[in-house]
C-alpha cells in the first residue's frame, strides 16, 4: 500500500484499495475514514472544521456514510471537497455467487414444480 498520510489522494489504475476491514480500524476522532460514493475518505483533519460538527462524522466513522451525506443535502462545494480529503477506492468484498448445482431460476422452478405436483396430487386419483 501507498502512503496516504499526506493527504494526496492516489489517482489512476494504481490508486490504493481498501476493504471494509480497513475503514472500519479508522472510527475514532484520531484516525476518521468514511465511504462516499465508494471513494474512502480521511476526514480526520476535517473533523474540527465540519460545519455540522465533528460528531456528526465520527457517528459514521469507520462506515459506508453515502447515504448519510447525501440526506444532509450537501452543496457543490461541500461534494468537490471530498476529492480533497479522498486517499483510496473502496473495495467491498465480494459477493457470493449461485449454487453450483445450478441457477438460481432451476432452483425456483424444481420448487415451484414440485409445489404444482404436491397440490394437484389429490385432484389427479
Amino acid at each position: 500500500r501507498r502512503d496516504v498520510s499526506k493527504g494526496s489522494p492516489p489517482e489512476g489504475p494504481s490508486a490504493t484499495t481498501f476493504s471494509r476491514e480497513d475503514v472500519q480500524k479508522h472510527a475514532s476522532e484520531s484516525s476518521c475514514w468514511l465511504v462516499v460514493h465508494g471513494d474512502v475518505v480521511d476526514v480526520t483533519a476535517y473533523l474540527d472544521e465540519h460545519p455540522g460538527g465533528k460528531e456528526y462524522l465520527l457517528e459514521h466513522a469507520g462506515t459506508d456514510a453515502t447515504e448519510a451525506f447525501e440526506a444532509e443535502g450537501h452543496s457543490r462545494s461541500a461534494k468537490a471537497l471530498l476529492a480533497k480529503y479522498t486517499i483510496g477506492k473502496f473495495a467491498p468484498a465480494p459477493t457470493t455467487s449461485a449454487p453450483a448445482s445450478g441457477s438460481v431460476v432451476d432452483t425456483v422452478e424444481e420448487y415451484m414444480t414440485s409445489m404444482f405436483k404436491t397440490i394437484s396430487a389429490p385432484f389427479n386419483r
